[in-house]
């Protein structure tokens, strides 16, 4: 499988532009399937220099630098799927490269460490209709405390969905979506209950999939179980 992310990310004065580009193999077993996957990235990571407001009009840092970073690494993750279950593991910032732009402080000091993801899920039938999926992800960092998302999705007819998730310290998801032929429209929205309420009620998602083709055999990883 092959696949690739273009993306524009604006957060303040910081602008990451870059690509992700994935390559995925996926290895038959006796009921059961592992799947491996590799991803190369590229990001250039900007600062607007004139949008900022300065108590030292003569910082050397912002004088010298176009303050302008481009940034490779890599992302890996294999997933191992049954009929009934999956589970998975990724690791996010392999190089574990440096977001640095002058020479104050060690490159450890700016480094980005690795994020270890560790998911899985159940398929419990309920019906000839309905099927509900309980979800669990653990992730892991360095440089912050372990996160947990607890969610449970059910689905009718694989048609329609909907779903509940609870982020650990941080937040409510309620989502929802449909699916028309090769169409799939997907909503959510996060309700955050940490210190960022203050700023901000929530975030809404809007997700919209579009699959080319009509022959099964186009999409038969979807279809293996």
């Amino acid at each position: 499988g092959l696949g690739s992310n273009f993306y524009n990310d604006k957060v303040g004065l910081s602008d990451r532009t870059g690509f992700q580009f994935t390559y995925a193999y996926h290895l038959p077993l006796e009921d059961a399937e592992l799947s491996l996957g590799l991803t190369a990235s590229f990001y250039q990571f900007t600062m607007d220099k004139s949008r900022m407001i300065l108590s030292d009009n003569d910082d050397k840092l912002i004088d010298n630098s176009d303050l302008s970073l481009f940034i490779p690494d890599f992302n890996f993750g294999a997933i191992y799927t049954t009929k009934d279950y999956y589970a998975g593991l990724s690791i996010m910032g392999l190089t574990q490269s440096s977001l640095q732009m002058g020479n104050s402080g060690t490159t450890n000091d700016y480094r980005m460490y690795r994020q270890y993801n560790i998911h899985g899920g159940y398929h419990i039938e309920i019906s000839r209709d309905l099927m509900l999926q309980p979800t669990a992800l653990i992730k892991v960092s360095k440089t912050l405390k372990p996160q947990m998302d607890l969610g449970a999705k059910l689905f009718y007819r694989n048609d329609y969905w909907g779903g509940l998730s609870f982020r650990t310290g941080s937040a409510f998801i309620i989502m929802m979506g449909v699916s028309v032929d090769n169409y799939s429209f997907g909503y959510a929205f996060d309700y955050d209950f940490s210190s960022i309420r203050a700023h901000s009620f929530g975030s809404h998602e809007v997700m919209i999939s579009i699959k080319f083709g009509k022959k099964a055999g186009q999409f038969r990883w979807l279809h293996r179980f």
